[in-house]
């Protein structure tokens, strides 16, 4: 397979990271960005050997961690591996960590369905928003328990699925984040789902966060 231009190690990050365009060597297509944290980035993205949907988690690596990027890439992947281990259904599975020179690239499972974003802007009810977090809850609860991290970022990353439940769909845990840092997130995305501010809800529609430690670009 050639590699494009833009997925060569010598190409701008911008060259490489657009619709259309092509990363790791050229063997995923980058088709649709959701929403973004920080420096990180969601796309659903096209698996070009197998033929099949995929969910692509972009993580820079920060500035404070270029001399140390190999172990940040370590921590990378054994914190996501760990978080979802035995989530099946609520946590995306991986099947690949990148490392590609100018960023880092987790490969999840597509989840089909809509971006949890979109499902709270419509205001379900309570009764709906029951049914749709508790398997979700419950997970970061015993993953929590099992000294792993889920990373509760951004709304972004969750997505629910056709049965109505919410998906960790773009998993990628970071290095310096915590259970302190779940914690908030969790509860501000239940805050947000079951409160009546609209405000607070256009804010989370925008993908932003009350806490983050994502990375710069």
């Amino acid at each position: 397979m050639t590699t494009p231009a833009s997925a060569r190690p010598d190409a701008p990050v911008e060259a490489s990271i657009r619709p259309g365009s092509y990363v790791a060597e050229g063997r995923y297509r980058l088709l649709e960005r959701h929403l973004a944290s920080g420096g990180l980035q969601f796309w659903r993205g096209r698996d070009t050997v197998i033929n099949r949907d995929v969910a692509l988690i972009v993580v820079p690596v920060p500035a404070g961690w270029q001399a140390g990027r190999d172990r940040f890439f370590e921590l990378l992947c054994m914190r996501t591996a760990s978080a979802g281990f035995g989530h099946a259904g609520v946590v995306a599975r991986v099947f690949d960590i990148v490392d590609a020179r100018r960023f880092h690239l987790v490969v999840a499972e597509w989840t089909p369905g809509s971006s949890l974003v979109d499902v709270a802007v419509r205001r379900p009810a309570p009764a709906v928003i029951v049914a749709m977090m508790t398997d979700f809850v419950e997970m970061v609860r015993t993953t929590h328990h099992l000294s792993a991290i889920p990373c509760l970022d951004n709304p972004g990353r969750i997505r629910v699925n056709v049965d109505g439940k919410a998906v960790l769909a773009f998993p990628a845990t970071l290095p310096e984040w915590d259970k302190a840092d779940d914690v908030a997130g969790l509860g501000a995305l239940l805050q947000d789902l079951l409160g009546d501010d609209e405000g607070r809800l256009g804010e989370y529609a925008s993908g932003t966060w009350p806490t983050t430690h994502c990375p710069d670009a």
